[in-house]
């Protein structure tokens, strides 16, 4: 991944695919979950830093994020909120993540192509691990603890009193995971619940391959743009396909040079009405296919309001949000302002913002010189449209994945480049 082919370069070169290849396995369990990444990280950051006598100050909004985090959590300590326990900390361990990655990031020389390909073969490795845990393990069984969360949220049911929104949302967190009464459904989501892996389920995995999907696509790497909408298709994500196909309509305006500005016109139009179709004739909403899924999110993003509410200014920890309404343990309003702002009030999100706002600076800036960063452009903020109807911001491999993207972008663009056009036909 460096021009110069010396061994050290060699080695950084393999550390920073191994990274890579573990992003995209996922979570491991050894009395705690963690990212697998974040076991090869220390050693690749530190034979970085040997390498290296000066530190790059381009990764500074990463540690920004973090600190503002902390700050957010202090003032909620200061409040007299009550202090977060260890589960939360499951929401707090990606921003750390993130902070560390992209410094490491920022040491580490990637050039476009062996970045495309590092993220191709964790693309395909993926894959092939879906299919391992399908063969391997039973239905209703997962790699993961906690990942199955039918058991999840039953158990947690079982062990608190009924009390609160937890019934009225058990309802709405079933239909989500998929334990609908809805018959018709029922064989869809039976097929759907068994494509897992240590990554995630069904709509998690999308994501990334939708991301991978937008890089091909600006590449021009035909063959592996087709094969990774093949395995969105495969995931039976419904969103997934949705933002497919939106993905390919920012790839055809680019090239058709249609201003981005018409599209998003269209788009704002198309979800305003639906909007108030949604919420002015529910009873047209059932009549829809799939309707179900749209009604739980609904209401999940309404049961999001009450605690920002509550401390719209610095947030709650989860487990207070969960004992305060009674919500269930599985409970995520499914949009990302909103979940931000109920964790870290209005400072966190500012501070999140701040750090979205300066990466995609940077890709933007790297994507007039580059294919592979207008597909990174494109692909990360169909992924941040997508948060606000899914659970992707704050989860590992999401922000592990921003933030080495970041942390890339922050070096000279003179450094490792291609040139726009390039790629494969």
């Amino acid at each position: 991944m460096n021009s110069k082919n010396t061994l050290p370069s060699r080695i950084e070169s393999l550390l920073a695919t191994v990274f890579v290849l573990a992003l995209f396995y996922g979570d491991v369990h050894f009395g705690v979950v963690f990212p697998l990444s974040m076991a090869v990280l220390p050693v690749l950051l530190g034979f970085a830093l040997a390498r290296r006598r000066t530190i790059p100050r381009g990764a500074t909004p990463g540690l920004a994020l973090l600190l503002g985090v902390l700050f957010a959590l202090a003032l909620q300590k200061f409040a007299g909120i009550a202090a977060p326990v260890r589960a939360d900390w499951g929401l707090y361990g990606p921003l750390i993540y993130a902070a560390a990655t992209a410094f490491t990031f920022s040491l580490v020389r990637v050039s476009d192509t062996a970045l495309w390909r590092s993220l191709t073969f964790g693309g395909l490795l993926a894959a092939v691990i879906v299919l391992a845990t399908i063969a391997v393990f039973p239905e209703g069984k997962f790699p993961i603890p906690g990942q199955n969360y039918t058991e999840t949220d039953l158990e947690d049911r079982q062990s608190r009193s009924p009390g609160g929104d937890i019934t009225k949302f058990a309802a709405t967190a079933a239909s989500e995971v998929g334990n609908t009464d809805d018959k018709s459904a029922r064989p869809f989501y039976d097929i759907k619940n068994n494509i897992r892996s240590p990554l995630g389920r069904s709509n998690y995995l999308a994501v990334f391959c939708v991301f991978l999907f937008s890089i091909a696509l600006f590449r021009r790497e035909r063959a592996m743009a087709v094969l990774f909408a093949l395995l969105t298709v495969a995931t039976l994500s419904r969103l997934g396909m949705i933002f497919l196909f939106l993905v390919l309509l920012v790839w055809l305006s680019h090239f058709a040079r249609i201003r981005y500005t018409k599209i998003i016109a269209v788009l704002a139009v198309s979800l305003l009405s639906a909007a108030v179709i949604t919420f002015s004739w529910p009873e047209i909403l059932a009549k829809i296919p799939g309707a179900q899924s749209i009604n739980a999110r609904m209401q999940f993003w309404q049961s999001g309001l009450p605690p920002i509410m509550d401390h719209p200014f610095v947030g709650s920890p989860r487990s207070a949000i969960l004992d305060r309404y009674g919500y269930p343990l599985i409970w995520n309003p499914h949009n990302s302002l909103l979940w931000i702002t109920a964790l870290f009030g209005v400072w966190g999100l500012a501070c999140y913002v701040a750090y979205i706002s300066a990466a995609l600076r940077n890709f933007y800036s790297r994507a007039a010189q580059s294919p592979m960063w207008l597909g990174i452009l494109a692909g990360i903020c169909v992924a941040l449209a997508w948060s606000m109807l899914e659970i992707i911001v704050l989860t590992p491999a999401f922000e592990i994945l921003l933030s080495l993207l970041y942390g890339l972008s922050t070096q000279s663009r003179t450094e490792n480049h291609e040139s726009v056009g390039s790629g494969s036909a």
